[in-house]
């Protein structure tokens, strides 16, 4: 059953075609106006949110330890992904470890979406192994192919700073969310062996919301809505305040835009 309805706004006349459609024009709500302007957002997990804190490994067997970002107050903050460098010293690190550790977890760390609109949304639960790690991130990225249909990198790690704070080519790598991905090979698994003062193994693993629908036509990314209780947590609750050889490395960052909305 068709409706009559009659659409008028001051002396604008909306435009119909020929079959009586009515043409329609996609744009946000609020408008980007020069006030509401995009801001490149970058920002680090952080224990309890205090913005300093970044190194990840802590003992959560007892208390469960909390890593996040949180909405601010006068923009809307969209992540577009999230990248977690994990890693252990003078060992080759593998997918049924956790970083170096060689059995897995016990209880396992958490990555959950904390939205006072759509409510908690658990992203990645019983991570307990590199591998899960791995799986929660979709296998992204993938490039450097090695023996094991591993993905390895070794990188020459100079003390070069060629901006704030990228003092090495790692860092330069992950600013740059590991774009252009070099060495592409089909296969899903990826490593990262890096030379600091000591020889690492481990992995980078990169989550893309846009692999989970978060596309830039949708919303561009995870949404924290300004002004709200938001925020994006790792949590960790297990021991990982271990030796270097079983955890030498272990934190996350987190890149998107933010826009002004008062």
């Amino acid at each position: 059953m068709s409706k009559r309805a009659k659409i008028a706004y001051q002396n604008i006349i909306p435009l119909v075609n020929e079959d009586g459609r009515l043409f329609e024009v996609d744009t946000t709500y609020p408008p980007i106006t020069n006030d509401r302007q995009i801001i490149l957002y970058i920002d680090d997990l952080t224990l309890n949110g205090d913005g300093v804190t970044t190194d990840m490994k802590v003992d959560g067997s007892v208390k469960t330890q909390e890593f996040f970002v949180s909405a601010e107050p006068d923009s809307d903050i969209f992540i577009n992904s999230v990248s977690f460098f994990i890693a252990a010293e003078n060992v080759v690190t593998d997918l049924s470890e956790f970083a170096g550790i060689v059995t897995p977890l016990t209880n396992g760390c958490q990555l959950i979406y904390e939205s006072g609109e759509v409510g908690n949304i658990t992203i990645g639960d019983n991570l307990i192994t590199n591998f899960e790690l791995l799986r929660m991130c979709n296998m992204n990225p993938q490039f450097g192919l090695n023996s094991n249909a591993a993905f390895k990198i070794v990188q020459a790690f100079s003390n070069i700073t060629i901006g704030d704070n990228l003092t090495t080519n790692f860092e330069l790598l992950r600013m740059c969310n590991m774009n252009p991905q070099f060495g592409l090979n089909s296969n899903v698994a990826f490593k990262i062996v890096q030379a600091f003062s000591n020889q690492d193994d481990g992995y980078l693993f990169i989550l893309k919301f846009s692999d989970y629908g978060y596309e830039q036509e949708y919303s561009g990314g995870l949404r924290l809505r300004s002004g709200s209780e938001d925020r994006l947590v790792f949590k960790i609750r297990d021991d990982l305040n271990l030796t270097p050889s079983e955890i030498s490395s272990f934190d996350g960052r987190v890149y998107g835009f933010k826009r002004r909305v008062n």
